[in-house]
């Protein structure tokens, strides 16, 4: 997570129907989203990829 706080568009891949990114480790998808895009990068759940988009 430090590299992504560091330049998060070069490791976060957008989601299509919301306003949070991912970042993939294995088989785990780590959701974020973005308060202040160049500063602050806010964990907002972290699944396995089978249910990371469920809500």
């Amino acid at each position: 997570m430090q590299q992504v706080a560091g330049a998060p568009y070069e490791h976060l891949e957008k989601i299509k129907s919301r306003d949070e990114y991912k970042v993939r480790v294995g088989h785990y998808r780590i959701i974020v989203s973005l308060k202040n895009p160049e500063r602050e990068v806010h964990v907002l759940t972290i699944r396995h990829r089978r249910n990371a988009y469920k809500d």
